[in-house]
């Protein structure tokens, strides 16, 4: 969003900067593999990136795809993320991988289907990575307004 000059920032920003990390956490390239800011904007809007059927399952790819879109009224909300069939879906996880089952704030426990330790460890992923975003842009405000 700030690369084609939309001053205001959301969370659809967010989502977009989520999705691009999301991409990369699991293929091990960046969505976008191009020299100058220019062709950055460019493939961006085009939606010029490889969903790499080799490696993401159909689900990972709708959820990267519905994150990565060029309108912000077009990507998915955090609340459709916190659903997504790739979020939620239950898988193995090592016994050692411990983790915390976090809720979005439209759910509760009583609605929430039952998950297993990898579906979760998704979600904390998801969420955590969100909320790094958030803050960041949260201090780079403050930081611009305190220089202004």
């Amino acid at each position: 969003d700030t690369a084609w000059g939309r001053a205001k920032l959301g969370p659809p920003a967010d989502v977009w900067a989520l999705g691009a990390t999301l991409y990369e956490m699991l293929t091990g390239r960046v969505p976008f593999e191009v020299a100058t800011h220019e062709e950055l904007v460019a493939a961006a809007l085009a939606l010029n990136y490889d969903l790499r059927p080799d490696i993401l399952s159909v689900s990972a790819r709708q959820l990267i795809d519905s994150m990565l879109q060029v309108l912000p009224s077009d990507r998915a909300s955090v609340s459709e993320l916190c659903d997504d069939l790739w979020t939620l879906a239950d898988g193995r996880m090592p016994p050692e991988a411990d983790s915390v089952l976090l809720e979005c704030d439209a759910c509760t426990r009583d609605t929430q289907p039952a998950m297993g330790k990898r579906a979760r460890t998704k979600r904390v992923v998801l969420l955590v990575v969100y909320a790094v975003f958030v803050c960041c842009a949260l201090l780079v405000g403050a930081s611009a307004t305190q220089d202004h």
